[in-house]
């Protein structure tokens, strides 16, 4: 019965391998047309800034949530239920607490009206691209 534990737990960790392969793109700030309303990366150079922060920023949350969620469900293959009860507390509240200062952040909301100021001026530079 260990073996089987020990092959479920491998095959878990290969499932979360292309999880975390989006978080670390999302750290070097690619991949934003992943996150939903965060996709708005027009041309312009301010703009491709600002995507980037939010995107990094999501990266990092992205890959705390899923460290966390894997442990979780590692610990509980395994067989080790105490941590596994412990780590749902922990990954419940990391998920809780990093989406409200996500969303809450005065950065992310500066550069997101940034992001979206900068996608009007674009629109409005080259309105020939966007007309249907």
């Amino acid at each position: 019965m260990p073996e089987l534990n020990i092959a479920v737990a491998v095959i878990v960790s290969v499932v979360f391998a292309p999880v975390y392969t989006i978080g670390v793109c999302f750290l070097f700030g690619v991949g934003g047309i992943l996150l939903g309303g965060y996709h708005k990366d027009p041309r312009s150079e301010r703009g491709k800034r600002a995507g980037r922060y939010i995107v990094r920023r999501a990266g990092i949350l992205t890959l705390i949530v899923l460290s966390s969620l894997h442990a979780c469900i590692l610990t509980g293959v395994l067989g080790e239920m105490t941590a596994c009860y412990a780590l749902i507390a922990v990954t419940a509240a990391t998920i809780a607490i990093g989406l409200t200062l996500f969303n809450r952040d005065k950065k992310i909301r500066q550069k997101y009206s940034e992001l979206e100021a900068s996608e009007s001026e674009y629109r409005a530079s080259h309105p020939e691209e966007f007309e249907q």
